[in-house]
């Protein structure tokens, strides 16, 4: 790479952030794979990092040369910036790629593969169609942009691109309109603050404005709102994870105050099955777990216990139930 010049510099830096930032969101996603559009945010802020190195090789040219070869790379970093960025707005608005975002992604896809394969003067960008630029201020030359025109094969490319970029900041708006949500609304305002560097960096390719690029710094308002938007999203997920499991906890608290359980040996008699007390004295076992637990009973004899204290009653009954029984003798 030629020697940085001024505005180089803070490209570096730039390209620095953005590496910190995708290492950052790779290591959340990679930790925690539900929140899916941590993906392609980080590899988003990987993609700018090369965008930004590329910007600093091209304001760093010091021939026409060396600048066509870091323009080509940046117009070609659009490519995957494109992909990444819808793939993550449709992520982040509906969890999914709709039809639409599916079509712009595979036409960005495909327009960057012919532009690797039929690279060219006159189709990319090259040498032979000069379009040098040179801001001046103050009386000085600030920079000079040692450039091509952009072939009719980057040309529609560079309209899909920002096509990509309308329709994201539309599914957004719609989205927020539909839910309210703040991180939307924050993503929606970053998607606008790039596409304002969008639309200054086009006035100065067509020479309707004389001031140096602002891409670079628009992918800086881009990923610290979308950034900060997805922090805050994730702490306020972990808050609300934090008070269901406080919630949980109590209930689970108060279901054991509610609770009251009998252990170690208890006393009780081998006949008449009373249970002893600390003070000696005996106690209906019924009365002795209602008194030390939540239950209650209700009395009733089993079979077994009538035919041994009611006999009688047995035989009636039974004698009753041998009357109606199909075929029996009738009574005397």
């Amino acid at each position: 790479m030629p020697v940085p010049g001024p505005l180089a510099i803070p490209c570096f830096v730039l390209c620095g952030a953005n590496l910190a930032a995708g290492g950052l969101y790779l290591a959340l996603y990679l930790k925690r794979r539900q929140t899916a559009e941590h993906l392609p945010f980080a590899l988003l802020c990987f993609a700018i990092a090369a965008y930004d190195l590329f910007c600093a090789g091209l304001y760093s040219a010091g021939s026409l040369e060396q600048g066509v070869f870091w323009q080509r790379l940046q117009l070609l970093s659009f490519i995957p910036i494109g992909i990444l960025l819808v793939s993550f707005v449709g992520l982040a608005t509906e969890g999914r790629l709709n039809g639409v975002l599916r079509v712009l992604v595979g036409l960005l896809a495909a327009l960057g593969l012919f532009a690797l394969a039929l690279d060219g003067p006159g189709r990319t960008v090259s040498v032979n169609t000069p379009a040098v630029k040179a801001v001046v201020w103050g009386g000085r030359t600030v920079v000079t942009y040692y450039q091509s025109r952009i072939g009719w094969l980057l040309a529609p490319g560079l309209v899909l691109f920002y096509g990509s970029v309308g329709y994201a900041m539309y599914q957004a708006h719609r989205a927020y309109r539909r839910t309210g949500s703040r991180y939307l609304l924050a993503i929606l305002f970053g998607l606008l603050g790039y596409g304002a560097g969008l639309v200054s960096d086009t006035l100065v390719d067509f020479g309707l404005a004389h001031m140096v690029y602002l891409s670079e710094y628009a992918y800086l308002v881009l990923m610290l709102i979308m950034g900060t938007a997805l922090l805050t999203r994730f702490d306020d997920l972990h808050l609300e994870v934090e008070k269901l499991n406080a919630g949980l906890e109590q209930s689970v608290l108060d279901g054991l105050a509610e609770i009251r359980v009998l252990s170690g040996l208890i006393p009780i008699c081998a006949g008449c099955k009373k249970v002893r007390r600390d003070g000696g004295y005996w106690q209906q076992v019924e009365e002795y777990i209602s008194e030390h637990t939540d239950a209650r009973f209700s009395h009733g004899m089993c079979q077994e216990c009538i035919e041994r204290l009611y006999p009688e009653v047995v035989e009636r009954m039974a004698g009753k139930a041998q009357a109606v029984a199909p075929g029996g003798d009738a009574p005397v």
